[in-house]
């Protein structure tokens, strides 16, 4: 299970930010299924994730930046959930 929540700098068009966060979903590595890569860069934005935990219990905080102006910020936390009857 997983919840996150996160925003995107007022004034910012967020169809521009999405696909960048889209895409370096995609890229979430197996070892650590938390979200995206550590980094992933395309044309001007910079997608950073950064975690602690595994995959029974974990948190984090992924960003996008334009440049050096930060547009995108979410927190997540998650973990497997008991299913013992």
């Amino acid at each position: 299970m997983m919840v996150y929540y996160g925003w995107v700098k007022k004034g910012v068009d967020p169809n521009t930010i999405y696909p960048i966060l889209k895409e370096a979903l995609k890229k979430m590595p197996d070892e650590h299924p938390f979200r995206g890569p550590e980094e992933f860069k395309k044309d001007n934005y910079a997608y950073k994730n950064k975690w602690e935990g595994d995959v029974e219990r974990y948190s984090g905080e992924e960003e996008i930046l334009e440049g050096s102006d930060l547009v995108y910020k979410a927190n997540y936390m998650g973990g497997l959930v008991d299913q013992r009857k």
